[in-house]
């Protein structure tokens, strides 16, 4: 249970940089426009094109992570952590078109791993204690607004002189890249394992067994083969499933998702619609 606790607070947590793109501090605009000498007529827009470049990388990233998301969920999501620290190195340059490709890298990331975790959540849970872990993802998506509205309450006010000269900025816009590292570094070194679904997918059993045996304490073997042989018959209908469906199309050597299937098949269109959907009352 301790395990299992601990992989599913990971998977929530990584998905906070999502929740933190959506919800970073107004004040943060403020004090880009006086830094920036933003002539007040311009201010408005620039403003607006400053947050919309974040949710349109989340919306591209949401989409379009199905055709990765089969190279592993553990695997992209580390990706993702490492586009992240990168993308944050931008937004500390204070110039509008690095800021604005520094916020559609971090969307864009963000939103293949709230894909990612999503499945892995899904895939690695027993049916069992769905009920009980299935808070994981949303946890991680308040766990990261909470964050920028507590940064928020250092930030200056709009008419306050230290607009200009404040550098708390550095820390709101340096935050994802911090968040970003503490997920990198625990799927690294302590989850160490791919979702269990995926690992029978892809036939690496002695993986497959070693999980079930973390995520079920003091397994007899009988039971350990019952579960993994279980999964396997489960990932072969699945398959058989999948390639009935494509075979108009032919079939591909390897398992991709196309947009139709990320917005229509049961098993990833929550992801995709809860994302759309902060997307669109942000």
């Amino acid at each position: 249970m301790a395990y299992l606790t601990g992989l599913c607070l990971t998977a929530g947590f990584t998905v906070s940089s999502l929740g933190y793109v959506i919800g970073e501090p107004n004040d943060l605009g403020n004090i880009l426009a006086a830094q920036l000498d933003w002539p007040e007529d311009k201010k408005s827009f620039r403003l607006t094109l400053f947050s919309s470049f974040g949710i349109l990388g989340i919306a591209i990233g949401a989409l379009g992570a199905g055709k990765v998301v089969h190279i592993g969920r553990r695997k992209l999501t580390m990706l993702m952590c490492l586009v992240q620290i990168g993308a944050t190195a931008l937004t500390l340059i204070l110039n509008l078109y690095t800021l604005c490709a520094a916020r559609l890298i971090l969307g864009l990331s963000a939103g293949v791993q709230l894909v990612a975790m999503s499945l892995y959540v899904s895939e690695t849970v027993p049916d069992e204690k769905k009920g009980l872990f299935g808070f994981a993802i949303n946890f991680g998506l308040v766990t990261g607004l909470t964050i920028s509205l507590l940064l928020g309450f250092f930030l200056p006010g709009k008419d306050d002189p230290a607009l200009k000269t404040t550098n708390f900025w550095k820390i709101v816009l340096g935050m994802p890249g911090a968040i970003a590292l503490v997920n990198l570094l625990l799927w690294l070194l302590v989850f160490r394992s791919e979702s269990l679904g995926f690992l029978v997918e892809e036939k690496r059993w002695n993986e497959a067994k070693r999980l079930v045996q973390r995520i079920y304490k003091d397994v007899n073997p009988l039971f350990l083969k019952e579960k993994v042989d279980a999964l396997a018959d489960e990932t072969r209908n699945r398959q058989s499933t999948n390639m009935a469906d494509r075979a108009s199309a032919g079939a591909a050597s390897k398992r991709t998702l196309g947009y139709m299937e990320v917005l229509t098949k049961p098993l990833y269109r929550r992801a995709t619609y809860l994302c759309l959907l902060l997307a669109l009352f942000n």
